[in-house]
């Protein structure tokens, strides 16, 4: 998918010579396929612990010292396996599997990490000698490029060392969403394409009647965690779906102690109406030796955690819901059902057996739904290229299995840190900016969905689309910029200048043409201000005309090529995201450059920044509800609560008291302000933020004071009277100093006594 295994058996490389310093959990370094060791002559040859096991969400404290060991999460083992693991008994190989590695474990056990132990683990890394950086990490609290971890990473770019960050999992949670530090301007951010296969679990129905259908089906499986296996020994078990006493169109959930004689047989359910430990539990009861649980239509397989009960002792396994309900429609229609008490049971006509093999992935080489969407909220070109990201199985540390299937722009990132290490040692030079062109030249831009696999998918979503290393290693022809930010229609960048290198030693012929990806629609602004979790596709186009669309060149000769855009004009809406890539193709060699941009319709300034429409902000009580005309004393300890959500970034939020008789401005509330603030999600933890107001508001100094005094803002009690919060975010791309540059809302008038 990636052309990886042409650099590995035609170009003989496997990455000797280079260093990927792994800034993550740590790595297991005596898991046989990463080397057995650490230290001076071993696979990971350098590293530190940062922080300890203890720390995290419940301990703050660190307890660093010399040795980066990974046995209680796994997540920077399964990495470095992905970069250059070698396994040659199981046949497993990475990306890379002569690089050398260094290992930073800035995670403990449980919970997050803070910037300044990133970034000190990056500055050791760098001294350390590392030529690639892996960060298999974002999410951070930032949307902005001014970001002082994203900046810091940038400058270490600058210095010569290659930045990979991870896009983000955020897929579902709309556009312009890029995290920090993958925002970074000078990192490369990696989205996620999802493999081709993965060795996965299945199962075989099949029918025991002659008379009515004799195929088989296989399904596949997700196995619950922390509970047994399926047997996959070749043993067939006879297999029963209990029907719901409601419907005999669907299944039972198994939330009522189960009535009929299930010994020996693997059983099917449907998800809903009590935990999946009760279903386990009335499914063992009634002598079940495993059970099958079915999701809604239309929804995957879920992770099934049954850890906290120690009685369940059968295997139990999730599968997604069109198959689910197509097994239970098989079982039903095979069958007659029988009367029972609570619900009805299909009579053992059919079997079942396990196994576990190769499954092709319907998706494979689409972009991964979770992988997050760009671009950031001043429309810079993010993510920058993709890697395989989705089903990947690597390395992980013995004690937790030793090896395990995974998926996430985690995954992404050092299958494309490995790709640099094979084009490092390939070219034998370490140029940041020349790597960059020649990997964002040469990625392959994929379809869209499977419904739209013949439209590409917009650079938004993969940036230059899925690393070929080979092209990238071996392409004659170059093109800069290696990508193209066209701004929104109020800054909208008419023209591009192109940069065409041959490289090659012969005289070529050229041609550029235009690749249109399809257009994202991302706001409802009808129902919220921010963006909707699942944006749209639109079949709307820019019109891109070149200057000079065919030229010859000479062997190592350049020439620039204006390339002129005009934004959609068709089946348009505010603040749709267009794009696509512009191509060089030589005629006689076939090799070719491409280079995505995008652009934005409409002024991403007038982007509401409070959600307004989604009934935010608001005055409320401790417990999140809407409070009116109330009193607050403030003397007595009464706190003002106040609900916000961010509809979209803004780089300045603050909040300012108005005296309701007279519409003056008393000052600014302390604590109710904030900066540089990323929007609000759709997760249940982070819809919206809250602010508490204890009385105070910051005044300046009269201006007699001396200058240190005037810098300085002092709090004052708020007298009794009558007043309004008025509270502004500055928009996008806005000048602070404009007023209609924010976007505000006043509160309902309270008294403060």
């Amino acid at each position: 998918m990636t052309t990886v295994d042409r650099v590995r058996s035609e170009d003989g490389l496997a990455g000797e010579g280079i260093k990927i310093g792994v800034i993550d959990t740590g790595i297991d370094y005596t898991h046989p396929a990463l080397g057995g060791c650490f230290g001076d002559g071993c696979r990971v040859a350098y590293g530190h612990d940062l922080v300890g096991d203890d720390y995290g969400e419940s301990n703050s404290s660190v307890d660093p010292d010399n040795d980066p060991m990974d046995q209680c999460d796994g997540h920077g083992t399964h990495v470095a396996g992905i970069i250059g693991a070698k396994d040659d008994i199981k046949g497993f190989e990475g990306v890379a599997p002569k690089a050398t590695l260094g290992a930073w474990r800035i995670f403990g056990c449980n919970g997050d990490t803070e910037d300044d132990i990133i970034l000190m683990a990056a500055e050791m890394a760098m001294k350390a000698g590392m030529d690639v950086i892996n960060l298999s990490l974002g999410g951070g609290v930032s949307a902005w490029q001014e970001d002082p971890l994203a900046v810091a990473l940038s400058n270490m770019a600058d210095q010569g060392v290659f930045v990979a960050v991870a896009q983000g999992n955020e897929g579902r949670d709309g556009i312009e969403r890029t995290p920090s530090p993958a925002v970074g301007d000078h990192v490369l951010a990696v989205a996620s394409m999802d493999n081709n296969a993965k060795f996965g679990h299945v199962f075989t129905l099949s029918s025991t009647n002659d008379s009515n259908d004799n195929d088989t089906i296989t399904y596949e499986y997700t196995l619950s965690v922390a509970k047994g296996k399926f047997p996959t020994n070749h043993t067939t078990f006879p297999v029963m779906a209990l029907i719901s006493n409601h419907s005999s169109n669907i299944a039972s959930s198994g939330c009522d102690p189960i009535l009929h004689d299930l010994t020996g047989y693997v059983v099917l359910l449907r998800r809903g109406n009590c935990d999946f430990g009760q279903k386990a539990m009335h499914a063992q009861n009634a002598g079940a030796v495993g059970l099958l649980i079915y999701s809604q239509p239309g929804n995957t397989a879920v992770e099934i955690d049954l850890e906290r009960y120690t009685h369940v002792r059968i295997p139990v396994g999730s599968i997604n819901g069109d198959d689910g309900a197509q097994m239970f429609k098989r079982l039903a229609t095979l069958t007659t059902t029988t009367a029972a008490t609570t619900d009805n049971a299909t009579p053992a006509n059919m079997t079942i057996k396990f196994s576990e093999q190769l499954v092709k992935i319907k998706t494979g080489g689409l972009p991964s739904m979770f992988s997050t969407w760009g671009p950031d909220p001043e429309l810079h070109l993010k993510p920058d290229i993709a890697g395989i990201g989705g089903y990947v199985y690597s390395t992980y540390p013995q004690n937790l299995g030793a090896y395990l299937l995974m998926s996430g722009t985690s995954m992404a990132t050092p299958y494309l840190s490995g790709s640099i290490a094979l084009y490092m040692q390939a070219k034998g030079q370490k140029d940041r900016s020349a790597i960059v062109s020649d990997l964002l030249n040469t990625a392959a831009p994929t379809g869209a969905a499977l419904e739209t696999r013949d439209l590409l998918q917009s650079p938004i979503k993969q940036g230059s689309g899925l690393v070929q290393i080979y092209d990238a290693i071996h392409n004659t022809v170059q093109m800069e910029p290696s990508k193209i930010a066209l701004n929104d229609s109020a800054h909208f960048q008419h023209n591009a200048t192109l940069s065409i290198h041959n490289r090659s030693p012969d005289r070529e012929t050229f041609k550029l043409t235009h690749l249109s990806a399809l257009s994202i629609n991302g706001f409802d602004l009808s129902s919220s201000a921010g963006p909707v979790m699942v944006p749209t596709y639109l079949s709307a186009f820019a019109n891109v005309t070149f200057e000079q669309a065919e030229f010859e060149l000479e062997g190592n000769q350049k020439i620039a090529v204006t390339v002129n855009f005009v934004p959609p004009q068709e089946n348009t809406t505010e603040h749709m995201l267009y794009g696509g890539y512009i191509e060089v193709t030589s005629t006689s060699s076939s090799r070719s450059a491409r280079v995505p941009y995008f652009g934005s319709l409409g002024n991403q300034r007038n982007l509401p920044i409070l959600d307004i429409s989604d009934g935010f902000p608001y005055i409320g009580d401790y417990y999140g509800d809407s409070v009116q005309n109330t009193t607050y004393n403030f003397t007595q300890r009464d706190i003002l609560y106040l609900y916000v959500r961010i509809a979209n970034p803004t780089t300045v939020l603050k909040s300012e008291l108005i005296n309701a008789t007279d519409n003056s401005l008393v000052g600014e509330l302390p604590r109710v302000q904030d900066a540089w603030l990323p929007r609000n999600d759709h997760t249940r933890d982070n819809y919206n933020y809250f602010y508490q107001w204890h009385g105070g508001v910051l005044v300046s100094p009269p201006p007699s004071s001396s200058s240190s005094q005037q810098s300085r803002m002092d709090i004052n009690p708020v007298p009794t009277g009558r007043y309004r919060l008025r509270l502004s975010g500055l928009r996008i791309l806005g000048d602070r100093k404009i007023k209609e540059d924010w976007h505000s809302w006043e509160s309902p008038e309270f008294n403060v006594s």
